[in-house]
């Protein structure tokens, strides 16, 4: 039972290199400014994707 490939250890795991690289991203400088326009994802229906609109 020891040899069935089910419960043989794997040792070709995914190496950390071949992931990409979070970034941190900063919002200070104002991407979004009042007015503008975005698609949201509808938070009732996720499904539905929305035009939504920025306000302070």
């Amino acid at each position: 039972m020891a040899n069935h490939p089910t419960f043989r250890k794997i040792y070709c795991d995914a190496v950390p290199y071949l992931f990409k690289k979070v970034r941190a991203v900063y919002a200070e400088g104002g991407w979004f400014e009042e007015g503008m326009k975005l698609e949201a994802i509808d938070p009732l229906n996720l499904g539905n994707i929305c035009v939504a609109t920025v306000c302070k």
